[in-house]
């Protein structure tokens, strides 16, 4: 297994977060306005630097619920536990010990998204 690069990384992350393959590797288009942003933008997809961009996947990893719309009991499967230069998602084997607090965060979400994507749905 070969090392994704940062770049790699945001656009993994864009994905889950509702951007869409264009066809055009070089953009994203982003779910809500529709406009296309270059993945080589340095104003977006700053997920590896910025607690803004960052926090909104951790946010959305902790909104995942079992079941389907409208089912009775839906449950919350995981919480994202950060705390000094550690990551934890619970309800997964991850947990990231880093540099810094960013970086840990940013690494466990990369691992979460990759694990998510090979899950059944």
């Amino acid at each position: 297994n070969r090392t994704m690069t940062t770049q790699e990384n945001n656009i993994l992350i864009a994905m889950f977060m509702g951007y869409i393959d264009c066809g055009d590797p070089e953009y994203l288009i982003h779910p809500d306005t529709n406009y296309d942003h270059s993945i080589n933008d340095p104003e977006w997809f700053l997920y590896h630097k910025s607690w803004e961009w960052l926090m909104q996947v951790v946010e959305k990893i902790e909104e995942l619920q079992d079941g389907t719309e409208g089912d009775t009991i839906r449950v919350h499967l995981h919480d994202v536990e950060i705390r000094q230069c550690f990551c934890a998602i619970h309800g997964t084997d991850i947990e990231v010990d880093g540099d810094s607090k960013i970086s840990a965060t940013y690494e466990a979400v990369v691992q979460f998204i990759e694990w998510y994507n090979i899950q059944p749905k």
